[in-house]
């Protein structure tokens, strides 16, 4: 007998018990077995029901004494309880880390909002309500909410889980910073080998001291000079030539003969180990 497959827009509780763990799923239906209809549905005195919907069928349910509607008093859902939320932190988790995607409508005064998706990013703000199908964030309450382990069709719109690019442009360079600008040199290397344009920058011409000179700066700020100008221009040479492989990056002698006066000055303003 062949099993139905799955349909990929789920309503949230048919979410929870497809794609989430089945250990914790089951351990709800476990901790809801030891509860009493009276208890769950809180139909008896001053006793107030549990919220959330039920996992189990009620002749699975701990089945009540004779006596069992005189019986007063807040009932002890503490496992129940610690079992929702194992649960309920799960679900959270996939959505926030995209492996489930979230879209619904929102309710406003029109009624003719259209689906929308919901960005996983705030999953840890989101009430649920599996027994209405309904999800409330600050005051935005979502009805119609569909889970699904693809982003929807509402995801480009709404960006929830397709990043926008943003384009960058000449104007932007001042402020990327020494390791942005250092990808970008190493990219700029590689197509340089692809490319058959004469009019590209070789990567050979490029200079790198002002990046050099920045990094020591930076360590000189964080107190991170080495003890000596040969210590410091070595670790500088290790350092540029592993940021920019494809590139021809200045030897420890080198940037030891142009940064040495700056050096001596940054060192006394500095104290950091060998």
């Amino acid at each position: 007998m062949e099993t139905e497959p799955v349909p990929e827009h789920l309503t949230l509780l048919r979410a929870l018990l497809e794609w989430c763990d089945l250990r914790l799923v089951n351990s709800v239906r476990i901790a809801e077995r030891g509860h009493t209809a009276g208890e769950l549905s809180g139909y008896m005195r001053n006793i107030i029901g549990f919220p959330e919907p039920r996992l189990t069928p009620p002749d699975q349910w701990r089945q009540s004494p004779a006596d069992d509607w005189m019986r007063g008093g807040p009932t002890n859902f503490t496992q129940l309880n610690l079992a929702w939320d194992a649960l309920s932190r799960y679900f959270r988790a996939q959505i926030e880390t995209g492996a489930l995607y979230l879209e619904g409508v929102e309710v406003t005064g029109t009624y003719d909002a259209e689906p929308q998706a919901l960005r996983g990013a705030f999953a840890s703000e989101y009430e649920f309500d599996f027994n209405r199908n309904v999800l409330r964030i600050g005051k935005k309450r979502y009805t119609a909410v569909t889970v699904s382990r693809t982003p929807g069709v509402w995801a480009g719109i709404e960006g929830s889980t397709i990043r926008p690019r943003h384009e960058l442009t000449p104007g932007d360079v001042p402020d990327l910073t020494d390791e942005f600008i250092l990808a970008l040199l190493e990219e700029h290397a590689k197509r340089v080998v692809k490319s058959e344009a004469p009019n590209m920058f070789p990567p050979g011409k490029i200079s790198l001291m002002p990046i050099i000179r920045r990094k020591m700066r930076w360590r000189a700020e964080h107190r991170q000079l080495l003890s000596s100008i040969t210590a410091e221009a070595g670790m500088l040479e290790s350092w540029i030539k592993a940021a920019l492989p494809s590139h021809q990056t200045p030897t420890a002698a080198t940037i030891k003969k142009v940064m040495g006066p700056e050096y001596e000055a940054l060192k006394t303003r500095s104290t950091g180990a060998i």
